[in-house]
């Protein structure tokens, strides 16, 4: 496993420094600060990528999070929702520790405890309603504190806006969540990838009305995903981790009430 990261790692700098030598910075001074305002340096190939990835979503995730919506009634989606994200508390503790975040670190822990035990395995979030808090976090965000940047934006096939730290936090994620090693010891492995399948499904559900709207109003919608993750980004930069309103999913990374963003 250790060889498999160090490989990983050696692959993604290798392509982020192939990325880099193929960016074309323009030359013209006007040209050139919106090259930077945007981050874009990649916007060609990603706006391929995004329309691709925007196929995608129509024929398939979109459909999919609709018939979700369909079948189920709203107190299972938020049972669901509620499991997924309890399963989720394993990894939110471990960057909460890299973050030392150690009280935070104790109340994810008590939470999953107690949601996995007394919320039947984390049906009812039976812990936020006794007063402990939720600490989202992952390791985009640790990388974030640890103060490193974030990199040119990229639009990554099947999965969408990303940019550098978020390509090595997804990485990181994947081969670190304490929950893919018990799944994976225990010959649990397919459920593992069952739950990561049903997370997205559900992600695209919670975001169904907030994204048809912003596609209905944008005139860009390219340009509206990439401002809106970029801004949400930058939180992490100013000391802002908390993901408590954010919902971020496949492709998106929109506000999950009514906050409003700068649009370009």
């Amino acid at each position: 496993m250790l060889l498999k990261k160090f490989i990983l790692i050696f692959f993604c700098c290798g392509f982020y420094s192939f990325l880099i030598s193929c960016a074309a910075v323009p030359t013209d001074p006007a040209a050139r600060r919106e090259y930077e305002a945007t981050n874009d340096p990649f916007e060609p190939l990603n706006r391929k990528i995004f329309a691709f990835n925007m196929t995608l979503d129509e024929y398939v995730l979109e459909p999919a999070a609709r018939g979700y919506r369909f079948i189920t009634p709203k107190i299972v989606r938020t049972g669901v929702s509620n499991v997924l994200s309890n399963l989720s508390e394993p990894l939110t503790f471990v960057n909460n520790l890299l973050q030392f975040e150690f009280q935070k670190s104790i109340e994810t822990l008590g939470r999953f405890v107690t949601n996995s035990l007394l919320g039947i395995g984390g049906i009812f979030d039976v812990a936020s309603n006794i007063g402990v808090p939720s600490h989202k976090t992952n390791f985009s965000e640790t990388f974030a504190v640890w103060g490193f940047g974030e990199g040119p934006y990229l639009v990554i096939p099947f999965i969408g806006s990303a940019n550098v730290r978020t390509t090595f936090g997804m990485a990181a994620s994947f081969f670190d969540d304490p929950l893919y090693y018990v799944a994976k010891n225990n010959d649990l492995e397919i459920w593992y990838y069952v739950k990561e399948g049903v997370q997205v499904v559900a992600d695209r559900e919670a975001g169904l009305d907030i994204i048809d709207s912003y596609k209905k109003d944008s005139l860009d919608f390219y340009a509206t995903v990439r401002t809106i993750f970029q801004q949400n980004q930058r939180k992490l930069t100013e000391g802002d981790t908390s993901q408590e309103n954010t919902t971020p999913s496949y492709e998106f990374d929109f506000p999950a009430g009514d906050e409003e963003f700068d649009a370009e």
